[in-house]
């Protein structure tokens, strides 16, 4: 097989985070043999003019497997067996459409690769930018799939776990972790609750409670991780405050919470609060109320208090 890189991208219906993942892939500061699989199960696929890449040297491969995909489908398994019989290149690397990659994230994998069988980047961060939440994570004996490389004679392993279309990274590492290498990095954080086809893994729907979450209110963690890129994130969450679970108002000059999801019966429901961690809990919980009207304990207002970033309370606010 050539000496050089194929990078691998499932995606369908997300176009405002495969316009990014376009960018990110355009921006890679590598300059060797670049091919770069895209593996689109939506109907109709996502739109997308090669000629840009194509120009600068990139060869694009797009893969339209069939049957399209429909809500409740895992097909990440089925994707990826695709995308094996194209590739071109020794080394693969797996660029999950809504990621943040650095510039030099493929020359930092490639470095570290070495002679490896797999490469992988360990302590990965996980950021939902919906909820303008992050979560530290402490995987030190594997890395996420969009964090992971590989060297081409190790595709059958791939193949193998596909046939099992859960924790493909997990079932991955645990086949080649004698053979890899792991590193702790942070060229690529792993992006959640964008809009678009929702996605299967931890982060991207919020649990009853975000163990382990913070709180990134001013943007400040992110801008700290990805840079100006940030204002790409920031702009698509100002966007969609009030197409979710949620919406952002403003009393007494204060930034609120409101629900705006109804109750079975029809009755919309009239919950809101300035303490986002309860806005989280409520919007989370189901919302099985079948009475004539709305629960007095929700029609009654958040007393909680604002909290920072740091988990000092801000104010305290009473019934209004």
């Amino acid at each position: 097989m050539e000496s050089g890189v194929t990078l691998i991208t499932t995606t369908g219906y997300r176009p405002e985070a495969f316009d990014l993942c376009k960018e990110y892939v355009w921006r890679q500061t590598y300059s060797g043999p670049l091919q770069w699989i895209i593996v689109d199960d939506g109907h109709p696929p996502m739109p997308f003019n090669p000629d840009r890449f194509v120009q600068r040297g990139i060869e694009i491969q797009q893969v339209f497997p069939l049957p399209s995909w429909i809500p409740g489908q895992n097909t990440l398994a089925r994707n990826l067996l695709a995308a094996i019989p194209v590739v071109k290149y020794d080394k693969v690397f797996f660029i999950e459409d809504d990621d943040w990659y650095a510039p030099d994230y493929l020359d930092a994998q490639i470095a570290h690769m070495g002679e490896a069988m797999i490469v992988g980047e360990t302590h990965a961060i996980y950021y939902n930018v919906k909820y303008q939440l992050f979560a530290p994570l402490n995987n030190t004996q594997h890395a996420s799939m969009c964090q992971t490389g590989m060297h081409a004679s190790g595709l059958p392993v791939l193949k193998k776990v596909c046939q099992t279309p859960h924790s493909i990274d997990l079932n991955l590492w645990g086949e080649l972790k004698a053979q890899g290498v792991l590193y702790e990095g942070h060229r690529c954080v792993g992006i959640k609750g964008l809009p678009g086809r929702a996605g299967l893994g931890m982060g991207h729907r919020p649990p009853v409670h975000w163990v382990g979450w913070g709180y990134d209110g001013e943007w400040r963690q992110l801008k700290a991780l990805v840079g100006d890129d940030y204002l790409h994130y920031r702009a698509i969450a100002e966007r969609s405050e009030k197409e979710g679970d949620f919406e952002i108002f403003y009393w007494s000059g204060q930034k609120r919470y409101r629900c705006n999801q109804t109750w079975e019966s029809g009755i919309k429901c009239e919950f809101d609060t300035f303490d986002y961690r309860a806005l989280l809990d409520h919007v989370s919980s189901p919302h099985t109320y079948s009475g004539k009207r709305a629960p007095v304990a929700q029609k009654i207002r958040s007393v909680s208090p604002i909290v920072g970033p740091n988990g000092e309370e801000i104010i305290h606010e009473g019934d209004d």
